[in-house]
């Protein structure tokens, strides 16, 4: 059986880069610290309704912050905005077999490669570089 992603990534020549970029709420740190950064987790992480669970990733860190920053979960409270984290995330460490594009994104005319990844499973403490401060 082909898996449906593997033709996507192939199509779109799309390969993971060494580092992904993943944004998230300063108040979140100690637990993404502790417990990693969950596909499925609880509905106050996740900034859209009906998206496919996973850790979402993208190559710039600013493109990674404006996921959060236009986040529609009203559960989050309006000061965490004033401090939202990237998280630097080294890829070699992770399952590429876990890799895909982004299903809710699509790319701009002429721009395939500008498109952000899904990460299918947990991704551990040991692969973040560093986690800071978006201005």
């Amino acid at each position: 059986m082909i898996k449906l992603s593997k033709l996507l990534n192939e199509a779109l020549h799309k390969t993971v880069p060494e580092v992904l970029y993943h944004a998230t709420f300063n108040a979140l740190i100690p637990r993404i610290q502790s417990m990693g950064l969950l596909p499925e987790d609880d509905a106050i992480l996740h900034n859209f309704e009906d998206i496919d669970p996973g850790v979402y990733l993208a190559e710039d860190p600013n493109a990674a912050s404006s996921y959060v920053e236009v986040s529609e979960n009203p559960k989050i409270p309006e000061d965490w905005f004033n401090e939202i984290v990237v998280i630097a995330i080294d890829t070699s460490t992770l399952d590429k077999n876990k890799f895909d594009v982004d299903p809710n994104v699509i790319p701009f005319e002429g721009d395939d490669d500008f498109r952000p990844f899904i990460y299918r499973g947990i991704i551990p403490p040991s692969s973040f570089i560093e986690i800071v401060d978006y201005d």
